[in-house]
């Protein structure tokens, strides 16, 4: 026991001779339906009754709640220094058996589903939107399933759990800044490492695209405009460069979770406004709070859910009413992300990392790195092709232009639309991405949320003033899939992961040639397990922010200067201190800096990263493999 407390264990191993198409699907299936049953033990707890919502409104909701409590199987475990695949295996064994009875009632859910669904597919225009949705998510499916060598995580989504894994414990990662704040989905995917590997997670992350369509479907049928929702989910699809859903479906990322928990949100504020329960109230601020709890960006929804719920209340039963439901909503919202927070003290000091630096202590985050950080993050991690030819002073005008946009939105259709629902929806759309813009500046992927609800509102739109048959949405819907479609078999990249999950190619044979593949085979074959490897500015060589080498079984740290201050550049010998204290023993570095100025501006740290990097390597490196431009270095200072 002692030496699992507090020796580093065996990295989470990978599925090589199995398709991913065999357990991958299997995995996410005992995940979704042990949420279902938690969800709705949940429910229970909370005295939410059957009359609240049709069965499939209640499964959706049961599921949602479900996968947001089960997030804490593993944190409990990582608190603990337990955090390892035997650990994980025996919690859920023992989460599933103390679920047994709920999971057995629900043996006949998918029967009765399935008749909903024939019910529901009676138009021919409804056949062929589901027909053309289903090839969508196939090909996009085969895409999540095959793991490329550059990894598919953003920086940390799966590194991060895999580094947790081999320390089984929820470390601190100094040079992953992002790994300081709230994790919650990454607990599922330390589940799907511990038990399986990277596909699984990915699937899994797949799977939360699914439950945020389904509930988009629900939400408009609440509404009551069934059609809407297959034109929301149409318009999703639209293939773009500024919110990419396409591309998140085959990612190991948060943002469909966040969309489905978002989605959930919104169904249950549709069912409070019919019945303005307790209960009712509680579920939505504790999906609000789930929501922040995947991806801490998404706190803004709790913030537009509650001025939606306070000038409801406020117009109908005034103020001590007002106050009543804030404290309710604010309580369940604040539960499900106070587990991060604690977390977040431990490791860093701060709570609200990495918020309120300049008031509370922050482990390694000095004030001019504060300064840094928040200016990259509110205006140069978009517009990123631009770089330094579009100076700050644009970008502030472009962040504030965007938030006027959003809150005209949101007053053109306050006084334009008669219906009370649609009005607080775009209030609700309106103050999101106004709050959203001004926190991060012009990340659409974080507005996604919002995207979906303002597509609600107008597909609504559409859908009510068409003359009738309104069923003639299903061809309109169909017909907007197909360019989703097409650009995802005509991805580069399609070929090789199709016969990847085919199993007719090997990823030896189909990656022998790149760059990547054969550096960390070498890695592997040449380094010691006890290796640390300083991954070198890649940002601004490759384009990729805190990479995070999750196919790389050694313990990595990233140098990109505008996101951490760990690894310092402010001067030589504070380089090399850190890097000491680090325990770095390996390099890998490009041998050109091929986007110096991807940053976007200039400050000391930025200048001397790259400058640093190649002098280490140059000074007191050896040079072990080259492949392309990447080249591996062994480090003595």
């Amino acid at each position: 026991m002692f030496a699992l407390l507090y020796s580093p264990g065996p990295w989470p191993s990978r599925v090589e001779t199995v398709s991913p198409w065999l357990y991958a699907p299997v995995f996410v299936i005992f995940v979704l339906v042990v949420a279902l049953a938690l969800g709705q033990r949940v429910l229970v707890w909370l005295r939410f009754r059957a009359e609240f919502a049709s069965l499939g409104e209640r499964s959706f909701i049961s599921v949602c709640l479900g996968l947001g409590c089960l997030q804490y199987v593993p944190y409990t475990l990582g608190q603990l220094h337990l955090l390892g695949s035997t650990p994980v295996a025996i919690a859920l064994i023992v989460v599933t058996a103390a679920l047994a009875p709920d999971i057995y009632r629900q043996r006949h859910l998918p029967a009765t589903m399935l008749d909903a669904l024939r019910t529901a597919l009676r138009p021919t225009a409804a056949k062929v939107w589901v027909a053309a949705l289903l090839s969508l998510g196939l090909v996009l499916l085969v895409k999540a399933l095959a793991i490329m060598p550059f990894g598919e995580d953003d920086g940390y989504h799966l590194s991060a759990p895999r580094r947790w894994l081999y320390e089984h414990r929820l470390s601190y990662l100094p040079t992953y800044t992002l790994t300081n704040t709230a994790m919650g989905f990454e607990m599922h995917y330390a589940m799907a490492l511990a038990l399986l590997d990277d596909a699984a997670a990915t699937a899994l992350h797949f799977a939360t695209g699914v439950l945020m369509l389904l509930g988009i479907a629900l939400s408009a049928r609440r509404i009551g405009a069934s059609w809407a929702g297959p034109l929301t989910i149409a318009l999703l699809f639209i293939p773009n460069h500024q919110c990419d859903v396409i591309a998140l479906f085959s990612r190991a990322y948060v943002d469909l979770a966040v969309g489905a928990m978002s989605v959930c949100t919104l169904l249950m504020w549709l069912l409070w406004r019919e019945k303005s329960e307790p209960a009712l109230l509680s579920c939505l601020g504790l999906c609000a709070g789930f929501a922040a709890s995947f991806k801490l960006t998404a706190a803004v929804g709790a913030v537009a859910w509650l001025t939606l719920l306070l000038t409801d209340v406020w117009s109908q039963r005034g103020t001590k009413a007002v106050l009543a439901t804030g404290l309710r909503f604010g309580i369940a919202a604040s539960l499900p992300v106070l587990p991060w927070f604690f977390r977040n003290w431990q490791v860093t000091g701060n709570p609200l990392f990495p918020l309120l630096s300049s008031l509370v202590p922050t482990r390694d985050w000095p004030a001019e790195h504060a300064e840094v950080f928040g200016r990259y993050i509110h205006y140069y991690t978009w517009g990123v092709a631009s770089g330094a030819s579009l100076s700050q002073a644009a970008r502030v005008g472009l962040v504030l232009g965007v938030a006027g946009l959003a809150v005209a939105f949101m007053l053109a259709c306050w006084f334009w639309l008669q219906d009370g629902i649609l009005r607080r929806l775009a209030l609700f759309v309106g103050v999101f991405v106004t709050c959203n813009v001004l926190m991060t500046g012009l990340v659409v992927r974080y507005w996604l949320p919002a995207i979906m609800v303002a597509g609600l509102v107008v597909s609504t739109i559409v859908v009510r003033r068409m003359p009738p048959p309104a069923s003639r949405i299903g061809w309109v819907a169909a017909a907007l899939s197909l360019p989703a479609l097409w650009s995802s078999v005509r991805a580069p990249s399609w070929r090789v992961e199709a016969n990847l999950i085919a199993g007719t190619v090997t990823p030896a044979n189909a990656f022998a040639t790149d760059p990547f593949w054969q550096l960390w085979d070498t890695i592997h074959q040449q380094t010691e397990p006890s290796a640390r490897v300083l991954v070198a500015s890649f940002y601004t060589t490759f384009g990729s922010s805190s990479y995070g080498c999750v196919s790389l079984d050694r313990v990595c740290f990233t140098t990109d200067s505008q996101l951490q201050a760990f690894v310092r550049f402010d001067s030589w010998q504070a380089f090399l201190a850190s890097l000491r204290r680090g325990g770095i023993t390996h390099v890998v570095i490009a041998d050109q800096q091929l986007a110096a100025g991807r940053v976007g501006f200039e400050f000391t740290a930025g200048q001397n990263e790259y400058p640093f990097c190649r002098r280490l390597v140059d000074a007191h490196g050896r040079k072990l493999a080259q492949f392309g431009h990447l080249q591996l270095y062994r480090v003595d200072f």
